[in-house]
């Protein structure tokens, strides 16, 4: 029988392995690799009870290539931590990345930098699920017409007391849409779409953005939704940042972009000097 550091260092050899099938073959081809025009997201959180995970509980992943030479493409990997804004919720942003990685690069364990930490299974393993969506999504536009695919995110709750919840006053496009729809008045929405929750009283966000400081908790409903997905990406990088509803994303922006890109392009000026240099001679 074996013991979990020994199932733990099989697991990573295994994902290791699928790294170089999927990765390592194509990207160290001498063809030119072009950038794919689809990006990934998944969810990495704890078991959801009623369908609700804790906002803070979650963590996003995107991937996408993003170009850096003419050769081929960087395989991005950022992670995010959602928070709470002033009146909605930052999905994404430079502020709240926790991780900045090229898949391109062979991971190694204990790993930093842009190599991916292989020791880390659960993140290796939804990028490389995340990459290998991305590459048959590609493969399937090269079989047909182009289809666009636009990026989903969970629906958001805000959770408040009691006494707070009697006096919330809702509000919104999508609650005017829905009260003249069904002829039910903004009160008995809000009867009506009020979930329990943790002895909270919930709302959907976008109702109730101008009085989300009073809210307690933020709940990301994952019940019926998809732990991955791909999404067209037609215009690099204006297509990874967007709203919706009273929720902002930026899939591109990471606080260690500009540290990396310093370095890069470092190097890349050390390897021309160089090279000008052995030219001279």
């Amino acid at each position: 029988m074996k013991n979990p550091t020994e199932n733990q260092s099989s697991d990573t050899m295994s994902l290791t392995r699928q790294w170089r099938s999927d990765v390592m073959i194509s990207h160290r081809s001498k063809k030119r690799v072009a950038p794919r025009t689809f990006a990934g997201l998944g969810i990495l959180s704890p078991q959801p009870q009623a369908g609700l995970v804790k906002l803070n509980q979650l963590l996003l992943v995107a991937v996408y290539d993003e170009p850096i030479d003419r050769r081929r493409p960087a395989i991005r990997v950022i992670a995010y931590r959602p928070c709470q804004t002033l009146h909605g919720v930052n999905w994404a942003s430079a502020e709240n990345s926790v991780l900045y990685k090229d898949l391109a690069l062979e991971p190694k364990c204990g790993s930093r930098g842009l190599v991916f930490d292989s020791q880390k299974q659960d993140l290796f393993q939804l990028a490389l699920k995340l990459n290998s969506r991305i590459s048959q999504a590609e493969t399937r536009l090269r079989l047909r017409s182009r289809q666009s695919s636009s990026l989903q995110l969970p629906r958001l709750w805000a959770g408040f007391p009691q006494a707070t919840h009697e006096a919330l006053k809702i509000s919104g496009p999508e609650c005017e849409q829905i009260a003249e729809r069904f002829g039910l008045s903004f009160q008995k929405l809000k009867k009506k779409f009020t979930r329990n929750h943790l002895g909270l009283h919930l709302l959907p966000l976008d109702w109730v953005s101008d009085s989300l400081m009073n809210s307690l908790q933020i709940f990301a409903d994952l019940a019926e939704f998809p732990r991955t997905q791909v999404f067209s990406l037609f215009e690099f990088p204006n297509d990874l940042t967007g709203y919706q509803g009273a929720a902002c994303y930026d899939f591109y922006a990471s606080r260690f972009r500009a540290e990396h890109e310093t370095r890069l392009l470092e190097t890349s000026q050390g390897a021309r000097n160089s090279s000008s240099g052995l030219a001279a001679c």
